[in-house]
């Protein structure tokens, strides 16, 4: 015998992409990328009730940094969210999507006109009112803050291993 529609069944559909991002290409078995996915995922997965449903593609950015919105899986993204395909992008945290306080707030204004639902996976609480606006902001500042902190001390031990005669190399495979 039907039990009738559920409360579950009633809710609209919510179309979910999970994005992640590491600036270093590791090539390791376990990624960073791949951490930030399982953490999204699961999330997602609590959300599920609410009618929530990961639209099953990836959108990995390894070894890229988050100073630049040209990245090729964040592109693939937004052209989804441009075709109304997506109604919330899942992130592990705000700094995944941008680490340059005007590509991060050029991607959160691109979706607050298509009506796409950013949604950190470590800080879920943040919604769309005025104060929760305010702290993404703060966010997208100090991670802008940081990469540069950590741009400013890698300059510096190369720097100083330079004045000491030391091979300064980058990482990566030796080209010949």
């Amino acid at each position: 015998m039907d039990a009738g529609p559920t409360e579950q069944s009633t809710l609209p559909i919510s179309r979910c992409a999970i994005y992640t991002r590491q600036s270093i290409d590791t090539r390791s078995d376990f990624t960073s990328c791949q951490a930030q996915f399982e953490i999204c995922r699961n999330y997602l997965k609590s959300q599920q009730w609410l009618g929530w449903r990961w639209i099953e593609e990836r959108f990995d950015d390894e070894g890229y940094s988050g100073a630049t919105l040209d990245r090729p899986a964040l592109q693939r993204l937004l052209e989804k969210v441009r075709r109304g395909e997506i109604n919330r992008v899942i992130v592990y945290s705000l700094d995944r999507l941008s680490r340059n306080v005007i590509g991060g707030l050029q991607l959160l204004q691109e979706f607050r006109q298509r009506d796409v639902a950013p949604v950190v996976a470590t800080c879920p609480d943040l919604g769309s009112a005025a104060q929760d606006n305010l702290i993404i902001n703060i966010l997208s500042v100090f991670a802008e803050f940081e990469r540069e902190l950590i741009r400013n001390r890698i300059a510096e031990v190369r720097a100083a291993l330079k004045r000491q005669g030391k091979r300064v190399r980058r990482h990566g495979p030796l080209r010949l």
